[in-house]
């Protein structure tokens, strides 16, 4: 879904798996089928039965805030380690996070190019305003209605993002199978005292706003934990 979500923009940020070489599904696979290495095209949470325990590492970058389904992900992470072994993420920008919109490449009628390292959107900006303020604030900024509509899409309503804040996430990895050996917030940014009492009373429960980022190392214990 990410791959069609932001391939439907017109550019191309990284490598889409269809680019890759000869992929195999990841659904249709089985160890016999992997070798010592192969590219599997698809979801983790679609982890055939055939691959259960048979991995001693998971290592993801920059991917979990993309997965809408992460309980499920998780505990199929943990089906696909073998007893002891560890999985490795480090991830941003997190929905909380002061660019957490994580807007794609968008080209605009003028011609300007837009993403989420170059964005009409104030910092905060997707968390303080709804979608129509959101299309005001862009039509303001001189944004022309039909690329303003197109962003406001990506940002509130488009599945290639979770919108899980830093706190959501640290909640569900407290909660899955895999033990939790490291879990760090990275990327601090000071958020403004009046920005953070907003948020804090329009998103009860999460307090984490300043952190752009989580690096996390979980381990399926051993079958004698």
């Amino acid at each position: 879904d990410y791959w069609d979500e932001t391939l439907s923009t017109g550019h191309v940020l990284g490598t889409p798996p269809a680019a890759s070489t000869a992929p195999l599904r990841l659904r249709d696979a089985g160890a016999s089928a992997l070798g010592g290495h192969r590219v599997c095209h698809g979801g983790i949470e679609d982890l055939p039965p055939t691959l259960e325990a048979s991995f001693d590492l998971v290592f993801s970058i920059a991917a979990f805030e993309h997965i809408g389904r992460l309980p499920l992900a998780l505990e199929r992470m943990h089906a696909a380690l073998k007893p002891g072994g560890q999985l490795f993420s480090l991830f941003s920008p997190v929905w909380s996070a002061h660019d957490g919109h994580h807007l794609p490449e968008i080209e605009d009628a003028a011609g300007r190019h837009y993403n989420f390292g170059r964005s009409p959107i104030p910092p905060w900006g997707h968390l303080l305003m709804r979608p129509m303020e959101l299309f005001d604030h862009l039509q303001a900024e001189g944004v022309d209605r039909a690329t303003a509509q197109q962003m406001v899409y990506f940002v509130h309503h488009s599945g290639h993002i979770n919108r899980l804040f830093v706190d959501d996430h640290l909640r569900i990895v407290e909660r899955c199978p895999l033990r939790v050996l490291h879990a760090e917030r990275l990327f601090p940014r000071p958020v403004p005292p009046q920005v953070q009492r907003r948020l804090e009373l329009m998103y009860p429960g999460c307090q984490d706003f300043g952190h752009n980022g989580l690096m996390l190392v979980l381990e399926r214990p051993a079958a004698a934990d």
